[in-house]
């Protein structure tokens, strides 16, 4: 089964006042997104991080980066576990009402304004070997994937307003095979 989660940064401004805004679309069906209560004030808590809120399937957020020069958002696919159902070697975090959700990967990318026209972009993967790939995407500019656990990839990238920056992350659940 492979779940995908779709996220969307447009409208990349740097010369805004108001900054960049960042659309992020669960487009999974059973798999959350980890997002900072900083991010998504409205959201519902993590049953068992404090700090963090859950951005259900087929649920989507909006949030304006007003100070984006040094934003880093992290967001981490999970799907809940049956108890009866846990394999030897994953990574398993529990939740309440007896829920237990496998971390499947991670990715991080950050924004940093430097000088005028330029910003980075950074993609990381973490967890197993082949359990998870980020890829970014920017018109006309490059299209890379991350698929390791420790693959990193930085480019520095034009910051015209009119490109529609796109993150696909997949994972695959390797509990059910």
């Amino acid at each position: 089964m492979i779940q995908k989660i779709l996220f969307m940064s447009v409208a990349i401004l740097p010369f805004a006042a108001s900054g960049a805004v960042l659309t992020v679309e669960n487009h999974s069906t059973n798999a959350a997104v980890l997002v900072n209560k900083v991010l998504y004030p409205a959201c519902v808590p993590h049953p068992g991080i404090e700090s963090w809120c859950v951005l259900p399937p087929n649920e989507r957020m909006i949030y304006t980066l007003s100070g984006y020069a040094s934003e880093k958002l992290t967001y981490v696919s999970m799907v809940e576990t049956p108890t009866n159902d846990l394999k030897p070697g994953n990574q398993y975090l529990a939740g309440d009402q007896g829920r237990v959700y496998e971390l499947y990967g991670a990715g991080d990318f950050t924004y940093q304004n430097v000088g005028f026209k330029t910003q980075r972009l950074v993609c990381n993967t973490r967890g197993g070997s082949g359990a998870s790939q980020i890829r970014i995407s920017i018109p006309e500019q490059f299209d890379q994937a991350c698929t390791g656990p420790d693959d990193q990839y930085e480019r520095w990238v034009d910051g015209r307003d009119d490109l529609d920056m796109k993150i696909d992350f997949n994972t695959t659940d390797t509990s059910k095979n």
